[in-house]
């Protein structure tokens, strides 16, 4: 499912264009990033602090993007963590 255009972000980055949405979630905040060209990829979806900073979500794609994310194809959501300042896989 693509992230609607109301209320999302663009974000530039590396050539790319991503779009990005933040929601309220079990008092965190639930991040999902796609690349704008092409809504129906890999989706990879950040869980954040409730409080969280804009410029996280570009760390989020680039641990994304080093951690296997690959969001021209499709496939299950890439979901990672914020814990101590970084962006992390969660642990089951």
């Amino acid at each position: 499912m693509s992230i609607p255009k109301k209320g999302s972000f663009l974000l530039n980055l590396d050539d790319d264009q991503f779009r990005w949405i933040a929601k309220g979630k079990d008092g965190k905040t639930e991040i999902k990033v796609q690349l704008n060209e092409v809504p129906d990829g890999q989706m990879l979806v950040g869980i954040a602090p409730k409080v969280f900073q804009n410029r996280m979500v570009e760390d989020l794609i680039d641990k994304g993007i080093e951690l296997g994310w690959s969001p021209m194809d499709w496939d299950d959501n890439l979901v990672l963590q914020y814990r101590k300042g970084q962006w992390v896989q969660p642990r089951d």
